[in-house]
């Protein structure tokens, strides 16, 4: 799910992205606004599923930020947060086609069930996730982007990092980089760093241990649940079924 945050205060923006890449699942902030005009341009320009707006913002508000994407026509789910209940803004958000509204301060919990029930009521609405083209047909900076990660995939590589190293904006990046491979940048990331440690399990020589270590994850135990969130199979199950 590809989301857009836009809030005018930095540290409450910086605290809704910190929270929702502490959920699990396929969430990524593609990109972050400071003002409601901003935030029109992003949503123009990227289509996210989902938007977490802020009410009360300069140069152009939330509900009025709402209502100019639904003129266009976009198909994206709105989130108001704001620091206040009012029924008032409750009432013009309905209008607009928004049923999630959190109070101020946002606390994980809150953040946990929108997602939970956005990726819901998406259902089969979602993309189905096309197989990535040959490289042929990406775009350079994405090529680029691919080279880095097979040479230093055990890094705590972010798409900000490679988006400075290729010289153009997080957002366009995350745009190319999911147009170009079919999955956003953190799910290729996992994906490959399990496709590695999968290779490296089939030696049957290696500990569990290591190979986590080997492909960038210092928790053990962590390592195993995101390996059998990919491939069906626990390290060890999968060990004994390569033998």
């Amino acid at each position: 799910m590809r989301i857009v945050v836009i809030e005018d205060e930095n540290r409450a923006r910086r605290g809704i992205v910190s929270l929702i890449q502490m959920i699990e699942g396929d969430y990524e902030v593609i990109a972050q606004a400071a003002d409601g005009r901003r935030g029109f341009e992003l949503i123009r320009k990227l289509k996210p599923d989902l938007v977490f707006t802020d009410i009360q913002m300069p140069l152009l508000n939330g509900l009025e930020l709402i209502k100019m994407v639904r003129e266009e026509q976009i198909d994206t789910k709105f989130v108001i947060i704001s620091a206040y209940e009012n029924f008032e803004y409750a009432r013009t958000a309905v209008s607009f086609g928004v049923t999630e509204y959190i109070v101020k301060p946002v606390i994980l919990e809150d953040i946990e069930a929108v997602l939970k029930k956005a990726e819901q009521s998406f259902g089969s609405k979602m993309p189905v996730k096309k197989q990535p083209p040959s490289r042929k047909n990406i775009h350079p900076c994405v090529q680029k982007a691919l080279g880095i990660i097979e040479k230093e995939y055990a890094a705590k590589l972010t798409q900000e990092e490679l988006a400075m190293r290729l010289r153009i904006t997080p957002e366009y990046f995350s745009y190319l980089f999911h147009r170009d491979m079919g999955v956003n940048f953190s799910t290729y990331m996992r994906n490959y760093r399990i496709d590695v440690a999968a290779s490296l399990l089939k030696d049957n020589s290696m500990k569990i241990y290591d190979v986590a270590r080997i492909t960038g994850y210092n928790d053990t135990k962590y390592f195993c649940k995101v390996f059998k969130e990919v491939t069906g199979l626990s390290p060890s199950e999968y060990m004994r079924n390569v033998k």
